[in-house]
């Protein structure tokens, strides 16, 4: 309950006006093995589990739900793509104790920057169906984060969606 693959499902019911039903599952993996086996019809993945399955053609991918398709399923099309009004953009941030000098955090977020330029990063990403994030300053960084906070505390509310 409440993980983002939950609320990606809840938002996307939203957005097309239809009735879905949540199956809480403890991870992906269990609910893609459901999805393959054909025990559940669909569910919002993250990337790295599902992108070998649709490679394999073990899956279909019916939508991504970013802004624009992706390199790695060049041919899935975005929700918008679709009619879907609704965009929903998974991320992960590096995070240090409140306090920190501002000092230790610019050298952290420039070694984070250049370590994301290395070869072998964009090949693990690439190999996942991962796409490199857009580069922020940690001013950037803090604001798309308190937008983000912003958006699911009215939209969590408006579905009526508990968390655990």
């Amino acid at each position: 309950m409440g993980s983002g693959n939950h609320l990606s499902g809840a938002l996307f019911a939203e957005a097309a006006g239809i009735a879905v039903t949540h199956v809480p599952y403890k991870g992906t993996g269990p609910a893609l093995a459901d999805v393959l086996s054909g025990i559940i019809t669909m569910n919002f993945s993250s990337l790295p589990p599902a992108v070998p399955q649709v490679k394999r053609g073990n899956l279909k991918a019916l939508a991504v739900t970013g802004m624009r398709r992706l390199s790695s399923l060049p041919d899935v099309p975005t929700l918008k793509e679709q009619g879907i009004d609704a965009v929903i953009n998974g991320w992960h941030g590096l995070f240090a104790p409140a306090g920190t000098p501002d000092a230790l955090l610019d050298t952290i977020a420039s070694k984070a920057r250049q370590a994301m330029t290395a070869p072998k990063w964009a090949e693990v990403l690439d190999k996942d169906g991962v796409e490199l994030p857009p580069e922020r300053t940690r001013v950037e960084f803090a604001r798309y984060i308190a937008d983000e906070h912003a958006f699911w505390g009215k939209k969590l509310k408006a579905l009526k969606v508990d968390m655990e």
